[in-house]
C-alpha cells in the first residue's frame, strides 16, 4: 500500500467542481481546501496505481499543478532484493547470461 499527500494549486473559480472531480477518483480524499490550494491524500496498491491517480489529478480542469508532499511505500520495499540475494543470483548465473552495460574506462586509472 502506498500513501501520499499531494498539494494541488488550482484556479479558485473552479474550486468546488475540482473537489467534486477529486471525490470521484477512487483512492483520493480531500483533506483541506483554501483559496486556490487543495491538500489531498492518495491511497494506492502500488506505484503504478499512484502514478495513474496523480495523472488523473493533473488532468482536472482548473488544476494548475499537483505536487507530492510526502510518500510512504509500505510493500514496495519488500520487493527489493537484498545484497545477499543479488550476490547469490550473480554467483549462480552463467556468465554468458549476464549482460554488461558499464564502461570499463571509468574504472581504469589513466
Amino acid at each position: 500500500m502506498n500513501i501520499s499527500s499531494v498539494i494541488l494549486k488550482v484556479n479558485p473559480e473552479y474550486l468546488d467542481s475540482i473537489i467534486q472531480d477529486i471525490d470521484g477518483i477512487n483512492g483520493v480524499e480531500v483533506a483541506m481546501s483554501e483559496s486556490g490550494i487543495i491538500i489531498a491524500t492518495i491511497e494506492a496498491i502500488d506505484s503504478s496505481e499512484e502514478i495513474s491517480i496523480f495523472k488523473q489529478l493533473q488532468e482536472i480542469k482548473g488544476v494548475f499543478s499537483v505536487n507530492v508532499h510526502c510518500s510512504y511505500f509500505e510493500d514496495e520495499t519488500e520487493k527489493l532484493l537484498s545484497a545477499e540475494e543479488i550476490s547469490r543470483l550473480i554467483e549462480e548465473s552463467d556468465s554468458k547470461d549476464i549482460s554488461y552495460k558499464g564502461n570499463p574506462d571509468f574504472w581504469i586509472e589513466k
